[in-house]
């Protein structure tokens, strides 16, 4: 039998496929149990470490980004105001005329198909009179004295 050697016997390294993973990079192991000893031992328990926060992204600078994304979109809107106020009148200008024209417009073409001695005919005509005189008799009339002209 050959005397013991004190140097350690290491394993083969394995044999190389192409693909590397963490145990083929690993240092070779030893089988002799004094090598063991010698090793330094390393404990489990968690190493103290900084906080897992990544540059950028602790909450002073997403405080920050919020803010910034705040005043961001109230210079947007100041920006954009007189667009969106003139939008809001175009519609509203939109929305009356038309509700005016179909209004007046239908009652154009009933009149219209009325013969001219037909009660329907003069109950929309005395209708519409009438309306137009209380209207400018009411108080309305009176708080808006722009109104007088028209309604003669």
């Amino acid at each position: 039998m050959p005397p013991e050697s004190k140097q350690p016997i290491q394993e083969p390294a394995p044999k190389a496929t192409g693909k590397t993973s963490a145990k083929a990079d690993a240092a070779p192991k030893t089988t002799d149990p004094k090598a063991e000893e010698t090793q330094p031992q390393t404990s489990h328990a968690p190493a103290e470490t900084a906080p897992a926060v990544s540059p950028g992204h602790t909450p002073e600078d997403i405080i920050g980004a919020f803010k910034k994304g705040g005043a961001d979109a109230t210079a947007a809107v100041e920006r954009n105001l007189p667009v969106i106020k003139k939008s809001i009148s175009k519609a509203t200008y939109m929305f009356c005329y038309y509700l005016s024209f179909g209004a007046v417009y239908t009652a154009e073409m009933v009149m219209a198909a009325l013969p001219d001695d037909s009660a329907i005919r003069n109950g929309f005509k005395d209708g519409a009179s009438a309306g137009k005189k209380s209207f400018a008799d009411s108080k309305a009339a009176r708080d808006y004295p722009a109104l007088e002209g028209a309604l003669a």
